[in-house]
């Protein structure tokens, strides 16, 4: 049997759900293979809104320069809306956001 989490019902899901936007907060680019980074948002994508809020610690950390490179990137795409902000005197807080999207069985154990 298929399981639901295969590349064609993966697929089929993004088909019928496709994202329009998305916001990061301190977003971690350090996941995003370079060619990514270099392309940033395509014309092809069916993104039209990225906004980033970046905080004043997050400016200062290494972690923060993939991010700015992609959203370089994106700023120059023909079709995407790429807004960043910068949040002075702000802080960076760290924790995990798996409890948000690991389903509940998995985030209860982690």
């Amino acid at each position: 049997t298929e399981s639901s989490s295969s590349p064609s019902s993966s697929s089929a899901a993004a088909a019928q759900y496709p994202i329009k936007s998305l916001l990061v907060l301190d977003a971690w680019a350090f996941a995003l293979q370079e060619n990514v980074i270099k392309r940033g948002l395509s014309d092809s994508s069916s993104i039209s809104l990225l906004l980033s809020i970046i905080s004043e610690d997050w400016v200062t950390n290494p972690e923060c320069d993939p991010l700015v490179q992609f959203l370089q990137n994106s700023w120059s795409s023909k079709t995407s809306n790429v807004l960043s902000y910068y949040a002075k005197d702000s802080v960076h807080q760290s924790f995990s956001d798996s409890e948000a999207w690991f389903p509940s069985w998995v985030a209860t154990r982690v």
